[in-house]
């Protein structure tokens, strides 16, 4: 899981969802990069340890807050899933498109669970659109993990990153864009 600790990023989300899978498998690890800079932020915090401590993972959950790039980058390598459940926040924040990390983690050839919100689904391989769920939806989250464990990653490896290559290559958008302005 990576993000700022805002709202939008559905960490909660996932740390319920990821809470309600520990009832029924206890071997697994998490780690979460990112931390709080704002007052909301702290807020969100707050509501993500509490979560933590209810659903009993401490043991579960490293919180290793905000890392560079290139650490974040590596972490996509050291880990088997990215979970990353963007929501609309109550003051109606969005993420606007879809978040660069779900894009890096995709290209990287890591399955992606995440949700139905702004451009998400258009970054992702057919494939992985399965895996793809409702904002707020923890019992979605938990079910799309468990699908997860059922599928061949390979093919979600594979599908996400001849989709990213495809529509998603700055080399080819770039190329693009530049014919655009140029025929305006």
């Amino acid at each position: 899981i990576v993000g700022g600790f805002r709202e939008k990023k559905g960490i909660s989300y996932a740390l319920a969802a990821l809470g309600k899978l520990k009832q029924e498998f206890q071997n697994f690890e998490v780690t979460v990069i990112g931390d709080a800079r704002s007052r909301n932020e702290q807020h969100e915090k707050q509501k993500i340890i509490r979560i933590i401590k209810k659903m009993q993972m401490e043991k579960h959950i490293k919180l290793l807050g905000l890392q560079p790039y290139n650490v974040t980058l590596r972490a996509l390598y050291d880990h088997h899933i990215f979970l990353s459940p963007s929501i609309t926040g109550s003051d109606g924040d969005t993420e606007g498109g879809a978040p660069v990390t779900i894009i890096e983690a995709a290209a990287s050839g890591m399955p992606v669970i995440s949700t139905r919100h702004c451009d998400i689904p258009n970054v992702l391989g057919k494939i992985n659109a399965n895996l793809l769920v409702q904002e707020k939806d923890v019992e979605g989250l938990t079910n799309a993990i468990k699908l997860l464990m059922q599928m061949d990653w390979g093919i979600i490896a594979e599908n996400n990153r001849s989709y990213i290559e495809e529509n998603h290559n700055i080399k080819i958008l770039a190329n693009l864009m530049e014919k655009i302005y140029h025929s305006l």
